[in-house]
């Protein structure tokens, strides 16, 4: 598994948010479809955990790759990119508890924020190893050690975990009972637009929240063109390949990025994604 796409939180709510309201502002109702039921929730309820079982052998092959085919370090972001998911359901669960299922998750910007950083750490941590392996192989030094052993990549994704479940447990404290309209970072990064207030905002990702979503973007790109690099330094150009194979998963980039867009209201997104997501995960199987 490689990079997986951001915002992969859609798949937890998607299975456990409650039905969201069925008012639908205006620049939004074509997205909407004005349908009594959402579809979506169809598609991401049988898509979704059909996309599991392909990202967990992803995960099993990347650590049986051999040492002079497969930088470690791509391997431990791989696992990290799911042990990020999997930290997302309960985030999703407790959030629906909590609003008695009346607010949906990503209209909590601080807890999205928190997920979001989960999700940016281990695809960065994939795009670096190739990256430094890459660009090692292609000026004759020795390989880094991020690339022979899992334990320098482990280390920072463990000291990044505990430093974003303290940032999380910083913005509970300080939003007390005003949690679910609080923003990330306390919406420091938010443009003083005057005339909006909370709940034009709801649903709508501060401006720090788009940060890691941005540099997943860059990290996914990144990751891909060293892995075409490293491919050619290897001389395996299945790896090009292999690249060319997580295509899906960057159409599901597009799709969940103009979803935030559009506040997570367009139902044509929200069954793109989990689409894209169960494609590019059997295509990368297959790679």
């Amino acid at each position: 598994m490689v990079c997986m796409p951001t915002t992969f939180v859609s798949i937890s709510s998607s299975l456990v948010q409650a039905q969201r309201t069925s008012h639908v502002h205006p620049p939004y109702a074509l997205c909407s479809m004005a349908l009594s039921h959402q579809p979506s929730k169809v598609v991401a309820s049988k898509l979704y955990p059909a996309s599991i079982v392909p990202i967990i052998l992803q995960n099993y092959l990347w650590t049986r790759c051999d040492l002079t085919l497969c930088p470690r370090g791509a391997a431990v972001g791989s696992i990290a990119q799911t042990i990020s998911i999997l930290l997302a359901v309960p985030l999703v669960a407790a959030t629906k508890t909590a609003t008695g299922g009346n607010v949906p998750f990503i209209a909590v910007d601080w807890l999205h924020g928190i997920e979001q950083l989960l999700m940016a750490l281990p695809s960065h941590v994939m795009a670096m190893s190739f990256r430094q392996a890459a660009l090692s192989h292609e000026d004759g030094k020795p390989l880094p050690e991020s690339a022979k052993r899992y334990g320098p990549m482990l280390k920072m994704i463990v000291i990044s975990y505990i430093a974003i479940l303290g940032i999380g447990l910083a913005h509970k404290l300080s939003a007390g009972t005003d949690w679910i309209s609080f923003r990330f970072l306390g919406g420091t990064f938010d443009p003083p637009t005057p005339g909006i207030n909370t709940k034009t905002l709801m649903g709508a990702p501060s401006f720090a929240v788009w940060i890691p979503h941005w540099s997943m973007f860059i990290d996914f790109a990144t990751q891909l063109r060293y892995m075409s690099r490293w491919g050619r330094c290897l001389g395996i150009h299945r790896w090009k390949s292999l690249a060319i194979l997580h295509f899906p998963w960057a159409l599901a980039n597009l799709a969940v990025f103009l979803g935030h867009l559009h506040k997570d209201q367009c139902e044509v997104f929200k069954i793109l994604h989990p689409l894209f997501i169960f494609l590019g995960g059997i295509t990368i199987l297959i790679g």
